[in-house]
């Protein structure tokens, strides 16, 4: 019988045995291949060099605020798209999703860092393919080959599944040879199988965000509902919005028509509404 490395890394887990801890290489440069990316960093080699970073590097570094779509979507950040239902929260998802898969400017907003966007539809993934391939023809494109669907719902709150998305979506990047710039988790309740509203569950649920953020350096956005009764703020615990570094909401003003407002916006300057009209 042939066991996988998943099953002997569980067993040994279970039997006591840990990762070794080891930090970066710090003596001759090592010849390399020029276009050899280099492997994401690991936690504690990432508390070392913020360690030993100057304090002025560090609020020059942070001031400088890099942008996948400038002054909507930070690198590396943690997103949410907040709405009620059929709002258009997918659409809008869909539509970002798409632009820096390509490129393309988003609404008047350059995309700065193009590249590959996962799109975790754990709602089902049929809607949304069509969907891309409409705004493909919209724009003089066949397809969005940079737009990768995982028709799938994981469940990001079992550090487990989060640590296999991880793995699974490095193994991508791996392959495609492209950076993932994006991974979008559409809904939050349809990857949680904690309860929305206890503040532990939802922990656990940006633990394992962190998870796939850390490993990719990629930027996370979560589509998540508004409240029953509180149509002006996310459904669930409040400890979802306080791990957020950006949250935009989306609200109806008209016939198709919706104003994306950023009701929270940690490191930066909110951005001005945006109006959109769906077609």
């Amino acid at each position: 019988t042939k066991v996988g490395y998943g099953t002997l890394h569980k067993y040994a887990t279970l039997s006591g045995w840990q990762e070794p801890v080891t930090f970066d290489y710090d003596g001759p440069a090592i010849d390399k291949e020029e276009d050899e990316p280099a492997p994401p960093k690991q936690r504690h080699q990432i508390w070392l060099d913020t360690m030993l970073e100057s304090r002025l590097e560090r609020v020059q570094r942070m001031a400088a605020q890099p942008w996948i779509i400038t002054d909507i979507v930070p690198a590396g950040g943690v997103v949410s798209l907040v709405g009620g239902s059929g709002v258009g929260k997918s659409f809008i998802a869909v539509d970002m999703a798409c632009s820096i898969a390509s490129g393309m400017q988003w609404h008047g907003h350059d995309v700065d860092n193009p590249g590959s966007v996962v799109y975790v539809a754990a709602e089902g993934g049929g809607g949304i393919d069509k969907r891309v391939l409409a705004w493909a023809q919209q724009h003089g494109m066949q397809d969005v080959p940079k737009l990768h669907m995982m028709l799938d719902a994981p469940i990001i709150d079992d550090q487990a599944d989060a640590a296999l998305v991880s793995e699974t979506l490095a193994e991508l990047s791996r392959r495609i040879e492209s950076p993932v710039r994006l991974v979008i988790l559409d809904t939050l309740n349809r990857v949680m199988q904690g309860e929305e509203n206890s503040a532990t569950a939802m922990a656990a649920l940006m633990r394992g965000v962190e998870t796939i953020r850390q490993r990719l350096g990629c930027a996370v956005q979560i589509v998540h509902h508004t409240g029953h009764g509180e149509q002006q703020r996310a459904r669930g615990s409040s400890a979802f919005f306080a791990a957020l570094d950006s949250e935009i909401t989306i609200k109806q003003t008209g016939t198709l028509v919706v104003e994306l407002e950023n009701t929270k916006s940690k490191d930066s300057e909110a951005f001005d509404p945006v109006r959109l009209k769906l077609d």
